[in-house]
């Protein structure tokens, strides 16, 4: 707003327009101070302000274009001496002089460092070296791993502890491989643990326990409450350990095809208290060397552990062959127990094996062998030249051995106190006693079985023993061809009994005595050297439709047999039943 003009005439018009104009002058002044002042800061700020820029080495090298307040160290004048100039909006000005000593020292160590500096690209490189080298450390460490015994570890034991702290992946194996020639003289004992990447090899077929092994006392392999090793070499135990491979406490051990362990001075392969072990196709013969010891040491023995060891071979061993006790199984099937000093394969103390299509040849006492409350599968089995039975069952055990043989032995079959045999099919030929024997409450079923050719007895049931023997055979026995005696019964319709013949007083087909009761009924019994049938002491043969030695049809003669009459009492208190 402009000026107001004052009139002559002293009025309020007038004395506004004054006071207006005062206010007009003084807000103009007040808008020039500070304007001025404003300029007046910017100056000052603008010639005091530094911008560094990159020092020169000389003055004539100082840029030709700048801004106020940009400033530039000369590295050195000529005389030693450095100079800082600034420039000042149209010239460079020199504002400060000193002695450069010490920054020349710093920024050549700076510029050296600078050019010895790696590129993103170099350090890219080598993180990724590193990184290749860390993978390639990891794949090892997580990969399959071979090493030797003794090169690389004194023994087996100092390996599985060493590597044993080596993180592998699921399906990863580290064999320890034992070079040719190693002896092993060391205890393995493996405890708490799983050591199921561990797998023991050999460059040799067989590796021997060497002598200065600590103590017949001492097992090779140890295991407690662990997740076992892959055994997969042979061992000689050459009598120096107790047990070859001992797994107990709910462990677990697997036993390659071929390989095991022979000649322990008790048992070749143990397992206790729960144990797993997976042994087919192992080996495992001669065990038990500390004797033939009624302790039952044996080439296997599961003692309340579960073993497979299907066509396993315990050949050969001084007491047992393959055992389950305590409630123990064993799987035994074609498996191969000959030659044991007393019994091949055995089952006692509700202990189970399945040992069907075996063989358990040549036994020193029995070739299969089941007692308190065994159970034991021997389908098929061939218990061969046995030195007392090829089959026992005792005390209240069971063995089904459909299509057994038992040739050669002793006696072929055995059931012994309230314990059962199934030979249905079986065969028990050139026996030097019995055929088939059912005592103390036994059961045997002989059905369809062939039992003679020299035997003393040819089927046997006494103190209330009972066997089965429809259409079985019994030819060429030297005393009886069926015999019960002491209230036992032997059940054999539709049977052959033929050539029963003896020098003296035996030599008859069918005798039953004592109690006894024998049914033959539709059989053929023929050729006894004594009577066809005899009867004795309160006893009963039921023989309708019989047919004897003399007989024209199928009858028995009364002339065949120790009878007064058929079907009433005789002066030998006994009946024979032959209604036609």
């Amino acid at each position: 707003m402009g000026k107001k003009e004052i009139n002559t005439l002293w009025d309020r018009e007038s004395r506004n327009n004054i006071n207006h104009n005062f206010e007009e002058l003084y807000t103009k002044l007040n808008n020039i101070v500070g304007t001025i002042s404003e300029e007046a800061v910017q100056q000052i700020i603008d010639s005091a302000k530094i911008n560094w820029l990159a020092p020169v080495a000389t003055k004539s090298e100082l840029p030709s274009t700048a801004n106020v307040g940009d400033a530039v160290m000369v590295r050195d004048n000529g005389a030693g001496v450095a100079e800082v100039y600034r420039y000042n909006g149209s010239d460079w000005e020199l504002i400060q002089e000193f002695d450069p000593t010490a920054i020349n020292e710093l920024d050549s160590r700076l510029t050296t460092e600078l050019a010895n500096k790696a590129s993103m690209q170099d350090i890219t490189e080598i993180n990724q070296t590193i990184d290749d080298k860390v993978n390639q450390r990891v794949e090892k460490q997580f990969a399959d791993l071979i090493v030797n015994v003794p090169s690389d570890f004194e023994n087996i034991q100092i390996a599985i502890d060493t590597l044993s702290q080596r993180r592998t992946n699921q399906g990863t194996t580290i064999k320890i491989n034992l070079e040719s020639g190693y002896e092993l003289n060391d205890p393995i004992i493996l405890s708490n643990g799983d050591y199921s990447q561990f797998e023991i090899t050999s460059t040799d077929t067989e590796v021997n326990v060497g002598a200065s092994f600590p103590s017949v006392d001492i097992d090779l392999l140890t295991l407690k409450n662990a997740r076992g090793l892959v055994w997969n070499i042979l061992v000689n135990g050459q009598a120096y350990c107790r047990n070859g491979l001992g797994v107990y406490n709910n462990s677990h051990l697997e036993v390659r095809a071929g390989k095991g362990f022979k000649y322990a001075n008790q048992n070749n392969l143990y397992g206790r208290y729960g144990s797993i072990i997976f042994a087919d196709d192992g080996i495992f013969t001669h065990g038990s060397q500390a004797g033939n010891s009624a302790e039952g040491w044996s080439g296997i023995l599961a003692w309340g552990a579960t073993i497979h060891a299907e066509r396993a071979d315990v050949s050969d061993s001084k007491t047992y062959g393959a055992q389950a006790a305590a409630g123990g199984s064993l799987s035994f099937r074609n498996g191969i127990a000959n030659n044991c000093g007393r019994h091949g394969i055995r089952s006692t103390n509700a202990g189970s094996v399945d040992a069907r299509d075996a063989q358990a040849d040549n036994a020193g006492a029995y070739g299969i062998y089941a007692r308190d409350a065994g159970i034991l599968n021997a389908n098929g089995i061939s218990a061969k030249n046995a030195g007392v039975a090829g089959i026992m069952s005792y005390n209240a055990s069971i063995i089904d051995a459909e299509l057994a043989v038992v040739d050669g032995s002793e006696t072929g079959v055995i059931a012994d106190q309230n314990s059962k045999v199934n030979f249905f099919k079986g065969t028990a030929l050139n026996c030097t006693d019995k055929g088939i024997k059912a005592t103390r409450y036994g059961e045997v079923n002989g059905s369809e079985s062939t039992v003679g050719n020299g035997i003393l007895y040819g089927v046997v049931a006494d103190i209330g023993g009972k066997v089965s023997f429809g259409s079985g055979r019994v030819t060429n026995c030297h005393a009886y061809g069926l015999y019960a005696t002491g209230g036992s019964e032997i059940i054999a319709p539709l049977c052959t009994i033929t050539d029963i013949n003896h020098s003296g007083s035996l030599g008859h087909g069918v005798y039953s005595e004592k109690g006894s009761n024998i049914v033959v009924t539709e059989s053929t019994v023929t050729g006894a050297s004594g009577q066809d049938l005899r009867v004795n002491r309160g006893s009963t043969i039921h023989a309708h439709n019989c047919k004897t030695s003399s007989s024209a049809d199928n009858h028995p003669v009364l002339s065949d047999t120790n009878a007064t009459a058929f079907s009433s009492i005789t002066s030998h208190f006994g009946i024979i039943w032959a209604q036609k």
